[in-house]
């Protein structure tokens, strides 16, 4: 079901915004993360990619829906009876954000306050 959720939002997406003039773009980086609570995992860093579009709605609207795959997790290393076990746990996450976008400023200098929901299905650990 949240399969079928996913791929409907993102078709409609692109669907909606085809014929619209719009803006496209690539991103790339990455995640520091780790598992918050009461176990005291190190930080782990990972992969964070995907594309984005941007519609003007108003001269100082933008809508900006993003289709992104990112790596989170965590490691650690333990010591049992004198052995060393290193323990690592990579989660791998497709997001489909969707944002409204306040476009304020002149020229080059910009500042673009956001706002708007987030889903995220886990793809595996």
């Amino acid at each position: 079901m949240k399969k079928l959720i996913l791929i409907s939002l993102i078709l409609a997406l692109g669907i909606s915004f085809a014929f619209a003039q719009s803006i496209y773009g690539l991103r790339a980086g990455l995640n520091i993360s780790s598992f918050g609570g009461d176990s005291e995992m190190d930080s782990k860093i990972g992969f964070n990619g995907g594309l984005f579009m941007q519609y003007r709605v108003h001269p100082m609207l933008i809508l900006q829906s993003e289709l992104n795959y990112t790596q989170r997790g965590a490691q650690d290393e333990l010591s049992i009876m004198g052995v060393k076990t290193e323990i690592k746990q990579t989660l791998h996450y497709a997001e489909l954000p969707v944002y409204l976008k306040l476009d304020l400023g002149e020229a080059n200098l910009k500042f673009q306050p956001y706002l708007g929901p987030e889903l995220r299905y886990l793809i595996s650990a």
